[in-house]
């Protein structure tokens, strides 16, 4: 029972990843967003995520 969800789950990811790199038209851009995707399916609950920026804030009138 569980292989079957886990086949119909790949399938709905492959019709959105399939929607989301459709709609992009440069061929660098849909590379660069695939390859994103499948990190982003990849990182899932196995493997947890830091904080989204590693870095410490900027001081006052620092930029970076």
């Amino acid at each position: 029972m569980n292989d079957l969800i886990s086949v119909e789950k790949i399938a709905q990811w492959q019709k959105l990843k399939k929607l989301v790199l459709d709609s992009v038209s440069s061929p660098i851009t849909k590379r660069v967003y695939n390859m994103a995707l499948d990190e982003f399916m990849g990182s899932g609950s196995s493997r947890r995520r830091g904080p989204a920026s590693p870095r410490p804030p900027l001081a006052r009138g620092e930029y970076p």
